[in-house]
Formats: C-alpha cells, sequence, structure tokens
C-alpha cells in the first residue's frame, strides 16, 4: 500500500490499479520552507526543475492552495499552470498532461470557453442530517451574472470525474445542484444501467435559476442514502473514490461549419510537420526506435482512404484526435457533423475523446496524389519504412512530394512480386529507415 499523507488522501494499489479516498480536510498553506525544494514536473517530457527557479509560476490547483504542498507539481501541458501531484488523482498519469481547467474548456468544440467565471473547484461530499437537510452555507460559491450572459444562455456548469480515463462530462452519481438556496436538480445513479450508462451534460443556467448580479452555487456529493436501493448505494460507495472537479464557464457559440473551418485554418500542421508525426506514429505501431538500422519483415498496416462514417466514400479532409496514438484518419466535416448531435466527440477508432482535431497534412497529399490515379477502391497500407502501397502502386514521399511507381508485370502474383522488388530497390536506395 502506498500511503500519501499531507491532504489526507490514501493511496491503495491493487495489482495494476489505483483508487484515490476522497479529500478528508481542508488544505492548509504550508511555509515558504516547505516549498524550496519542490519539483515542477513535466508529464510529456519527463523534465523536472525546481518551483524557486519558476518566476511565472502560476497555481490553478483544485485544492485553491498558492503554496506548493508536495514534492512534485504537475505542469499543464498548455497552459502551464502547476498543480499537486496527488490533488490529480490518477489524471496525474495523462501523458499528455492538462490541468482540469483546461480539461473543462474543451468538452464541447461546439461550445467552445471564452472565460471562467467560477473554478475548478473540487466538489465536496456532505452528510445529510437526519431531516434531509444539508449544510450549504459552508461550500458556497459566489459567482457574478450580467443580464447579457443570462439572455444569450452562454453560461454552462461543466464537470469532469479525475480518473485519469474517460475525459468527458460526468456528474457524481449521486449529487445536488443549488442555486441561491434553491435545489435545481438531483442526479442519481441509474437502477438498470451501469453508471456510466446515464447521459450526462453540461448544465445550462438559465434566468429562472439566478438574477442579475452577485448569486450563490452549491454542487454538492451526497453519500449513500435511504431513497437510493442497494445496488444504488453500492455504486455511490464505489463512485466516492474518485474527486470531481466543477467550473462555470462562459461559452462561445460555433456552427458546424465555422467549426469546420477554425480547424482547417488553426490545426493544419506543415506538410513536413505531419510527416514527422505519421513517422512517429508508424514507429510505436511496429515498436521501433529511430536509431534502429536492420530491415526486418513486418505486416503492413492497413491506412483506410473511406471514411468509417460513411464506407465506400473518399475523406476529403482526413483529421484525427490530438491524443489517438493510431494511423488511420477520419472525415472532418462528417465527423463534426456526426458527433455535433449526439455530443460524443469520440474517435470511430480508438474511441478515446477527439474535442482537439488537427489535420492530416501528410495523409491528405497522398489522397490528392492518388486522385489523379482515378483507382477504383484503393487498399492503401503502410509497411515500417513509410513506404505506401496502394493497390498494383507504389507510393514513396520524397523532395516534398509523393512519387506514385506503377508495377509492370501484368500477372496478379507477378505484380506482388514486382511490387515487393520495387519496394526493396527503393529502401536501399533512400535508406534503411525514412
Amino acid at each position: 500500500n502506498l500511503t500519501a499523507s499531507p491532504a489526507g488522501i490514501n493511496l491503495k494499489k491493487n495489482g495494476a490499479k489505483k483508487a484515490a479516498v476522497q479529500h478528508t480536510e481542508p488544505r492548509r498553506e504550508l511555509n515558504s520552507k516547505n516549498s524550496q525544494n519542490a519539483l515542477v514536473r513535466n508529464q510529456q517530457t519527463g523534465e523536472r526543475d525546481l518551483f524557486e527557479q519558476r518566476p511565472n509560476y502560476s497555481s490553478q490547483c483544485v485544492c485553491l492552495s498558492k503554496v506548493p504542498e508536495s514534492k512534485v507539481l504537475l505542469e499543464c501541458n498548455k497552459c502551464h499552470s502547476v498543480q499537486h501531484d496527488y490533488c490529480m488523482n490518477l489524471n496525474a498519469e495523462l501523458n499528455p498532461y492538462e490541468c482540469p481547467s483546461c480539461l473543462l474548456s474543451k468538452l464541447d468544440p461546439l461550445l467552445q470557453r471564452k472565460r471562467i467565471v467560477i473554478g475548478p473547484n473540487i466538489i465536496p461530499t456532505l452528510n445529510e442530517n437526519l431531516n434531509g437537510i444539508i449544510n450549504r452555507s459552508i461550500h458556497e460559491k459566489s459567482f457574478e451574472v450580467t443580464q447579457e450572459q443570462l439572455d444569450s444562455s452562454s453560461l454552462y456548469i461543466r464537470c469532469i470525474r479525475l480518473d485519469g480515463k474517460d475525459l468527458g462530462h460526468y456528474w457524481p452519481l449521486h449529487s445536488r445542484l443549488y442555486i441561491n438556496g434553491k435545489l435545481v436538480e438531483t442526479f442519481r445513479p441509474p437502477k438498470d444501467q451501469a453508471p456510466r450508462k446515464r447521459k450526462d451534460t453540461p448544465k445550462l443556467i438559465k434566468a429562472e435559476y439566478c438574477v442579475a448580479g452577485t448569486n450563490q452555487i452549491l454542487l454538492v456529493r451526497v453519500n449513500s442514502s435511504k431513497e437510493l436501493t442497494e445496488r444504488q448505494n453500492k455504486l455511490v460507495n464505489i463512485d466516492k473514490a474518485y474527486p470531481y472537479v466543477f467550473s462555470i464557464v462562459e461559452i462561445t457559440r460555433f456552427t458546424e461549419e465555422s467549426l469546420v473551418e477554425k480547424v482547417m485554418r488553426e490545426s493544419r500542421p506543415s506538410l513536413e510537420e505531419s510527416r514527422k508525426i505519421f513517422m512517429s506514429k508508424l514507429r510505436k505501431q511496429y515498436k521501433i526506435s529511430s536509431s534502429e538500422d536492420c530491415i526486418c519483415e513486418a505486416t503492413l498496416i492497413q491506412v483506410p482512404c473511406t471514411d468509417p462514417y460513411l464506407p465506400g466514400t473518399m475523406m476529403q479532409t482526413p483529421v484525427y484526435g490530438k491524443r489517438c496514438k493510431h494511423l488511420q484518419s477520419f472525415d472532418l466535416e462528417r465527423f463534426v457533423r456526426m458527433n455535433g448531435r449526439m455530443s460524443l466527440w469520440k474517435c470511430p477508432y480508438c474511441f478515446e475523446k477527439a474535442f482537439e482535431l488537427e489535420v492530416d497534412t501528410y495523409y491528405e497529399a497522398l489522397l490528392a496524389s492518388i486522385k489523379s490515379l482515378n483507382i477504383h477502391n484503393p487498399e492503401i497500407s503502410v509497411d515500417r519504412y513509410g513506404i505506401f502501397t496502394i493497390n498494383n502502386y507504389i507510393a514513396t514521399f520524397d523532395n516534398h512530394k509523393f512519387i506514385i511507381i506503377e508495377a509492370e508485370n501484368e500477372n496478379e502474383s507477378e505484380c506482388k512480386d514486382g511490387v515487393e522488388s520495387k519496394k526493396e530497390s527503393l529502401r536501399r536506395k533512400r535508406g534503411i529507415l525514412v
């Protein structure tokens, strides 16, 4: 068993899985002497530097402490704010690591964050008294609302679970939401379904809940209750092991067309950068390093040129999620159209959340070259050296463009041999590893 005592959190290791007991007491600020040896860790690069060497230190931790309390701090890969490793629970294992503020900001690409009104704050767990009443005054948060925000319906409450897995929006299984002392909604675990089958969506702050000016909000988790069944109470007890974080954000609405334009304008790497990303993924697929210099036979990886949402149709703009580790892409417009209606935003291949998209410029250039050949139903695969096979053609990248070579043999079996011989000569001509 691994124990981390500074915040009253116990981390228990059971095989490969970890579960964290929620916060039992508010965190206290330590004096500056305790922070002199604190290390800031970048989860993606693994680099560490001393806290005292970071003059632009910005703490956005959910514990609201301004002084580091742990020996190791996590640096967000996007906003470069710093959080305590034990406060982030299993989210500390995300690679690249992102803080709760950045995760809450991108839960819906069509509703992008304009400004943070409150948070991110950890959701407390309170016990009911004998009359079923919760003491709310201690944990209520104040926030300001303008009449323009109420009229435009631009304020949303978002919530995530720090479990290091699914990065979607989830409310605590058993919780209550109060605004200005009024119970707005009660969330209960499903009776006959798995807990994650419940459809959780961000909550719109309506004009009927609050007024222009200062308002009070409380989102609180409730322990097991008599109003729940035995199975529901068991699910609630399991869910207590993971902390939840909520935030109030002001959003900017995007249409599907404007989101597509934004991705194509802001998330389109250069051809060389896209090729480096593709080759890096390819090496990981074949589990080789960039320094390996031997030729080994390996199975080809299929890279479909058709869209998974509409089989048989060529992709127009191939994209992938920034957390995707596979080589396959999907069509940008169809992905936005499908997920914009269902608010899932999941990659059709790895089912990871794809809130952030990036255009696969390298594969897009290959598709443009293939279209000029007028090949019916092209089947594309790639070997470990980055040489593509398209039916009876070979495509290799050289001098910032794709060069496509046709096999000369007419017989099908001889044609395959011809393809392999040409690929072998290309490898030797261009070097062992592309």
